[in-house]
């Protein structure tokens, strides 16, 4: 018999009153959530302790309980071996046929694109150069309408 069903006997209420108090009032569900809790923990520390017993009276099947829900080297173990096989989803020939023409006039336009770019040279004046008399002749062959740093030419 439920926990709730059995305390719900002992004060001589419905279990949809409970229920409905549960429901309708969040202190006694805060209540209700803590007595709960609390009952669960006294519960279990009493299983523990009545396990450790028979655990002390050399009782076989409460060695092995505890050794396998708390000790590693006696936990229950799982192995799990397997091969997994990935099949490719086979494509209508329709199908490889229209994604084989999208490339093509994907590559198409593509070089389209490559070779209609307009390639735009912007030309830069050429520097003015002055030249310094003394150098004047490996330049010989280059005129400058620049000023000559206040070095005049003949």
């Amino acid at each position: 018999m439920p926990i709730i069903q059995i305390a719900c006997e002992k004060i001589g209420i419905a279990r949809a009153t409970y229920y409905r108090w549960v429901c309708d009032d969040q202190n006694f569900a805060e209540d209700v959530d803590e007595a709960i809790r609390e009952g669960t923990a006294f519960i279990n520390d009493m299983a523990e302790s009545q396990l450790i017993g028979a655990i002390k009276d050399q009782n076989f099947a409460a060695i092995s309980f505890w050794l396998r829900n708390r000790h590693r080297a006696y936990a229950n173990k799982l192995q799990v071996d397997s091969t997994v096989k990935v099949k490719q989803p086979e494509l209508p020939d329709s199908a490889v046929a229209s994604i084989a023409d999208m490339l093509t006039q994907i590559k198409e336009q593509r070089q389209l694109i490559l070779t209609s770019k307009k390639s735009y040279v912007i030309k830069q004046p050429e520097p003015k150069i002055s030249i310094d008399p003394r150098d004047r002749g490996a330049h010989e062959d280059k005129q400058t309408d620049a000023p000559t740093n206040g070095v005049g030419e003949s």
